[in-house]
């Protein structure tokens, strides 16, 4: 009987300057850093949450797709694209556990009320 063997992957490309990706990564952080500030004072504090959730699950499906899409390997010995859809995926169903619907319900209600 023959053992089942993964299906071959495609060549990873040429890999990236280590530099160039640690200054993607700082200007990433960086921007997500201040979009977070910039959403912390501009929406009142119960919605904070749900905000902080609706963006993790954008963020999640996003590099989910990102790294389907690679073919990354999920086994890497690095952190992959895969784990960290995976961090924003627990953040989303923290952040969506301990916030409190009323307060986005009722701003969807007041939403739908002006029209």
């Amino acid at each position: 009987m023959t053992h089942w063997r993964p299906a071959p992957r495609p060549a990873p490309e040429a890999a990236c300057d280590p530099l160039v990706l640690r200054i993607a990564l700082a200007l990433g952080v960086t921007t997500a850093a201040a979009f977070g500030l910039l959403h912390v004072w501009s929406v009142p504090l119960p919605l904070v949450m749900p905000i902080i959730s609706a963006a993790s699950f954008v963020a999640a499906v996003t590099l989910g797709l990102s790294a389907y899409r690679s073919a990354a390997d999920h086994r890497g010995r690095d952190i992959t694209r895969w784990d960290v859809a995976a961090i924003f995926a627990l953040i989303w169903m923290a952040t969506g556990m301990l916030s409190e619907p009323q307060h986005a319900v009722a701003l969807f209600e007041q939403l739908t009320s002006a029209h």
